[in-house]
């Protein structure tokens, strides 16, 4: 049996990993943090934990998966956890935001075509926003939310 040795325990060096170990590899993956996972995986903020909770989660990178990205939850769809498959912990994200530069910290965008009229004016409000001088024009119409407005949460944990 030939031996594949993996540098990086990341996104990337897992899935090889997994892929050539149903391909009957050997695999050795050298990660050289302590954790595996990459950019991918949540770092405990020490002492963050409170009443006999474990450590809240920090980010280290986005956890985005377009659906072009098919490879990724294919190989996802077949990795076990105590409670199905990885690819059944994924939620779907309904709106997307955008960082930019010199203008309004950040801009939301809908994933799909709107179907509700909350939808249709966020798509309105993230073209106007886009396109607009401003974040903060005179000429907004009086129907776009302000800035600040509530919208809907951009993503969901889930249980």
């Amino acid at each position: 049996m030939a031996t594949v040795a993996i540098l990086g325990g990341g996104v990337g060096g897992l899935s090889a990993a997994h892929e050539l170990i149903e391909r009957d590899y050997e695999v050795d993956v050298y990660e050289r943090n302590a954790e595996l996972g990459g950019k991918a995986r949540s770092i405990p903020v020490a002492g963050s934990g409170v009443g006999g909770r474990a450590d809240l989660p920090a980010e280290h990178g986005f956890r985005f998966f377009p659906g072009f990205y098919r490879h990724l939850t294919d190989t996802m769809s077949r990795i076990p956890t105590d409670s199905g498959f990885a690819v059944e912990h994924l939620t779907p994200a309904t709106q997307i935001l955008l960082a930019q530069s010199g203008r309004r910290n950040e801009l939301i965008a809908p994933t799909d075509l709107p179907t509700t009229p909350d939808e249709l004016t966020a798509l309105m409000r993230f073209l106007w926003d886009f396109a607009g001088p401003t974040a903060h024009s005179a000429d907004r119409p009086d129907f776009l939310p302000a800035p600040h407005a509530h919208l809907p949460a951009v993503v969901r944990r889930a249980p």
